[in-house]
């Protein structure tokens, strides 16, 4: 991408980050629709609080330990990219 000129790296840039908008949103939409699917066909779904948040992360760090044992250096990346968007 380097080897680009500046107003095609521009472009390049603006498109990559109107996708990953675009791809979210969708997403969020898919998330919420099934939600709703589950809710409607009467299962229970629990909310985390925000004061139950830590402890719930914290009953989840062996699953993250096991998960990096196994993907490794990429498992990490991938674990401090979905970190930086939550």
């Amino acid at each position: 991408m380097e080897q680009l000129p500046k107003d095609v790296q521009d472009v390049m840039l603006q498109v990559s980050a109107d996708v990953n908008q675009y791809i979210r949103t969708e997403n969020n939409k898919a998330e919420q629709q099934a939600l709703e699917d589950l809710i409607a066909n009467k299962m229970e779904v629990y909310t985390v609080t925000p004061e139950e948040l830590p402890k719930w992360k914290q009953a989840v760090e062996p699953v993250y330990d096991l998960y990096l044992k196994e993907a490794g250096d990429l498992g990490q990346k991938i674990l401090d990219i979905g970190k930086k968007s939550s």
